[in-house]
């Protein structure tokens, strides 16, 4: 196969070598949109299973966001 060829197949991965940086920006500012409101959630008492059902996303992918706004002190 030929890199174009990978590439219309939808092999080629949207890698962060291949992004640019108008495209990381905008996944980085969904990503902080989404923690936000998974750190409301958490200041209102809702569980991380609840959060992830209500949010859309895995508890796992909110365990991550906990550590992290736990890393910055902006839990709870």
């Amino acid at each position: 196969m030929t890199p174009n060829t990978r590439e219309r197949s939808g092999t080629a991965r949207n890698t962060p070598e291949r992004r640019t940086a108008k495209a990381t920006a905008a996944l980085q500012a969904r990503r902080d949109g989404r923690m936000e409101d998974y750190a409301e959630l958490r200041r209102q008492g809702v569980s991380i299973r609840d959060a992830a059902r209500r949010l859309g996303l895995s508890t796992r992918t909110l365990e991550r966001y906990r550590s992290q706004l736990n890393k910055e002190g902006r839990d709870r």
